[in-house]
């Protein structure tokens, strides 16, 4: 099953624009949490680190789970937003294996 691409001018369209630019968000969102996380873990607050890297996890389930969803004329769009979720999971694998050796 394809999904259809709506064009921007569309309200759908736009609709599809607002989604990506919350997208977008949760990623931001997502690596502050893990730069925190990794501050906490440096001041010797593990617990709070645990709970950051967690939020950190969330909010890349958020975002993979709701990229398939998105139907945008601009494949560039979603291409660099693929990329920067593979760069957060990547990132969130290496706090984990961090906070292992810790």
């Amino acid at each position: 099953m394809t999904r259809e691409s709506f064009p921007v001018e569309t309200p759908a369209g736009r609709a599809e624009q607002v989604r990506i630019v919350f997208l977008e968000t949760d990623v931001d969102m997502a690596f502050t949490f893990l730069r925190l996380a990794e501050a906490e873990s440096k001041i010797g607050n593990g617990s709070r680190a645990g709970g950051l890297l967690e939020k950190a996890i969330l909010g890349y389930k958020e975002v993979i789970k709701c990229l398939g969803a998105v139907s945008i004329e601009d494949p560039a769009q979603i291409t660099s937003l693929r990329q920067r979720s593979r760069d957060l999971f990547e990132a969130i694998v290496a706090v984990e294996n961090r906070f292992r050796i810790l």
